[in-house]
Formats: structure tokens, sequence, C-alpha cells
């Protein structure tokens, strides 16, 4: 225990210096590292006061316990493996990640396990700028998108995810704003991300349509 608890004072000794140049509260409070030590963080704050006291660390600790006083350290790991979770069964439940919209002669030119109306997205984009009549993969796109019944599958598909991903970001959001939750879990940013995307897919193809 002793020598965890060594390793532990060095490591939050560089995570304290850190924190007065940058102002980002130490991982080991925000992620929940000192339950491998202690029962909650008011427990793990109290034992390093002490224990650093001489350390010159005294106006960080009284940030900390600020923030500990939110909730936002203990509310922090629940919230942000809660929202990990939700997130993960999102994607795995995207229709535009279906098979009907998976094509190999768009998928070969990007990166495994790209959302395949992604990679449709970013051939629609070249096309609008590098159109050739002559090109057999630029007139099987365009004849894609003239397929009447398969673009009303792909819109409804853009709009069923922009549902979904809209509404787990608005529930959690609106939690975490009642929990006064200042420090958001980084996966909102990728959700947030996803639907900016979403709703930027539906307006191109749209576009493009017409």
């Amino acid at each position: 225990m002793k020598g965890i608890i060594n390793l532990t004072k060095t490591r939050l000794l560089l995570e304290l210096e850190e924190y007065k140049k940058s102002g980002t509260i130490p991982p080991y409070f925000l992620e929940g590292v000192f339950k491998q030590e202690f029962d909650d963080s008011r427990a793990a704050l109290i034992h390093w006061r002490a224990e650093l006291a001489d350390a010159g660390y005294a106006t960080q600790f009284d940030e900390i316990e600020k923030f500990i006083i939110n909730n936002e350290v203990d509310n922090y790991t629940e919230e942000k493996e809660k929202f990990d979770l939700e997130f993960s069964i999102v994607l795995k439940k995207l229709r535009t990640n279906k098979a009907e919209f998976k094509f190999p002669t768009v998928l070969y030119k990007y990166r495994p396990n790209i959302n395949p109306v992604r990679a449709i997205y970013f051939d629609v984009k070249a096309l609008e700028v590098l159109y050739d009549k002559k090109n057999k993969n630029h007139r099987w796109l365009l004849s894609l998108f003239e397929d009447k019944k398969w673009y009303k599958r792909l819109m409804n598909a853009i709009h069923t995810d922009i549902i979904s991903v809209e509404n787990l970001i608005n529930k959690n959001k609106l939690r975490w704003t009642e929990m006064k939750m200042l420090t958001l879990p980084v996966k909102i940013h990728e959700a947030e991300q996803l639907l900016q995307d979403l709703n930027t897919w539906l307006y191109e193809f749209e576009v493009f349509n017409n």
C-alpha cells in the first residue's frame, strides 16, 4: 500500500504542477483515480492536503475543493461511463450504417469502418468538383441518387439518426445542467460532431439531388 501511495504522490505532484500552468483539474480527481485508495474524493482531498501541506499547492487544493463541492468529481466518472455506454448503443443502431449504403466502389477509398453514408458524402462532394461524364463511377453515383426509393431510404436513415443523437445529447445535457456539472464527458463532443455531420449530409444530399 505504501508503494502505491508513493507512486500516487509522484503522479499527483506532477498533475498539480500542470494544474498551476493550465488550470486543468488533476485527472487523479477528475477521472476518479482516487477510488483506488479512498472511498470518495473528499477523503482523498483531506489526505493529500495534509500530506502535501508544505509543497506550495494550497491554492490548488482550495480550487479542487470548490470543484468537489459542486459535485463535479464524484458525479463525473459515473456520468462519463453512463454516457459512453448510451452513445455506444446509439452508434451500433445507426441507420446510416446499414448494408444498403455500403458500396465497395465507394468504401475502398476510405478508412475501415467508416460510416458508409459519410463515404458517400465525400464522393458526392468530389463529384461536384471533378465530374467527368465519361467516368463510369461518376455516372453510377448519379444514377444512385436518381433511384427515388433508395434516396428516400437514405434520407429517412439520416433523419432517424439525427433524432436519436439529438435526443441523447439533449436528455443528458439537461440532466447535467440540473446537476451543475461544469465539465462534460469527452464523448459528448463526439456526439455533437456526429449530429453536425448528419445535418450536413442531409443538407448536401438534398442540394445534390435537386
